[in-house]
């Protein structure tokens, strides 16, 4: 299941999740540590694929990550399922409360070596989070941390864990979305120019790497070098490039770009039109 949602494997994720809920929910009937770890490991798998459309069952979900997690008392658990919980909440513009989360995790758990790589990314959703917020100061401050706990490792968690290694191209890539959120188109810029999905072995952070620099692209007006990006991502993770977020960009360019060559076919290649 985590690797088809590394693999930007949606529909597979989709169609395991039935038989992993209930595999996990087994395992823990019987009671125990153990048992609350498989679970709550299935709940932030099951929450990972519903944020994906902002399907309303994420709530319960990421909720039942943290009940989970908690009667597990196991750091990367714990770890995991604030991450669930935060991201479903920062999609639904709970900001407020998302940071609460965040802050909370981080301050219990950031001595923890086993939650370090998800920590590290929950440092960069957070700094993303605060981005949209409009905390530019605490959106920085929060990008630093994160990188540091990047070069401290271990950049893998002892458990498959979907967003691939906390590694650099990871931070770079937030660092870039956090710029363009503030306006810092240069430094925006900059950070996208350190990028190169092509070397990315994470299907799924390659497909962040290229939605997130052909939004930039976009805004700063090179629709054709956008289209470029989005169409390299058609190719290698499909799937992503079906997802509602990219057919409404994609859009929003042929309407601002009608005639630019191989937009409109590229458009109704993934149900844009």
């Amino acid at each position: 299941m985590a690797q088809h949602l590394a693999s930007a494997r949606y529909e597979e994720a989709e169609k395991d999740l039935p038989r992993l809920i209930v595999t996990a929910k087994t395992a823990a009937a019987p009671g125990g540590k153990r048992g609350a770890e498989l679970l709550t490991r299935a709940w932030v798998l099951a929450s990972a694929v519903r944020v994906k459309e902002r399907h309303p069952d994420a709530w319960s979900t990421s909720s039942w990550a943290v009940e989970a997690a908690r009667r597990s008392q196991h750091p990367l658990a714990l770890a995991m399922a604030a991450r669930s919980q935060y991201i479903c909440l920062r999609q639904h513009g709970q900001h407020r409360q998302a940071q609460m989360v965040a802050k909370a995790a981080v301050f219990d758990l950031e001595g923890e070596e086993y939650a370090r790589p998800v920590l590290g990314h929950l440092l960069l959703e957070s700094a993303y989070g605060a981005a949209q917020a409009g905390r530019a100061t605490d959106a920085i401050d929060l990008w630093e941390r994160g990188r540091a706990l990047a070069k401290r490792g271990p950049a893998v968690a002892i458990w498959p864990d979907y967003p691939g290694p906390l590694t650099r191209e990871q931070v770079e890539r937030y660092g870039l979305c956090i710029h363009h959120v503030l306006g810092d188109t240069r430094r925006a810029l900059s950070h996208m120019e350190t990028l190169s999905a092509c070397v990315v072995r994470v299907p799924h952070t390659a497909a962040r790497i290229r939605h997130d620099s052909a939004k930039l692209r976009r805004d700063v007006g090179d629709i054709a070098g956008a289209l470029r990006l989005l169409q390299d991502l058609a190719v290698d993770t499909p799937q992503d490039a079906r997802r509602t977020s990219v057919r409404g960009m994609v859009s929003g360019m042929l309407r601002t770009c009608p005639a630019l060559p191989g937009l409109r076919p590229f458009a109704a290649s993934i149900g844009a039109v």
